[in-house]
């Protein structure tokens, strides 16, 4: 994990404590469990030039402990400087690394970001990236 290949909403951070290919991840609580109502973001910093490509695919492993079906780890694409657009969300305690996928939405400039979003009850470990 490059920190200087994303931009953090505090509380994001790099942590040594759970990573799948170390020796960091991005976890939205650093040492801690998350807080309630929580709504930050981990952004890519630049963009992806996909525009040679048909059926974009975003894959990223994730771990992944939260209040299920109340809050979730969340992936949105942007392309060529457009809004961004949610393309998947996970919650629940699927606390071992996963692969994930989710298609971008087309090709061109593709920029990627990452959302943690918490209700107002029930915390957990949250989630790495």
């Amino acid at each position: 994990t490059n920190p200087g290949n994303w931009t953090a909403q505090s509380p994001w951070g790099l942590t040594t404590s759970n990573f799948f290919s170390g020796p960091t991840s991005w976890t939205d609580s650093p040492g801690r469990t998350y807080t309630n109502n929580t709504n930050t973001n981990l952004t890519g910093v630049g963009t992806f030039d996909t525009s040679a490509y048909a059926n974009v695919q975003v894959t990223f492993r994730a771990f992944i402990s939260t209040e299920s079906g109340y809050d979730y780890l969340k992936v949105f694409t942007s392309l060529n400087g457009g809004s961004y657009a949610e393309r998947g969300r996970w919650s629940g305690n699927l606390a071992t690394w996963n692969q994930y996928s989710v298609a971008a939405g087309g090709s061109g400039a593709l920029s990627v970001r990452f959302n943690f979003t918490s209700d107002s009850s029930v915390i957990g470990d949250g989630v790495y990236v």
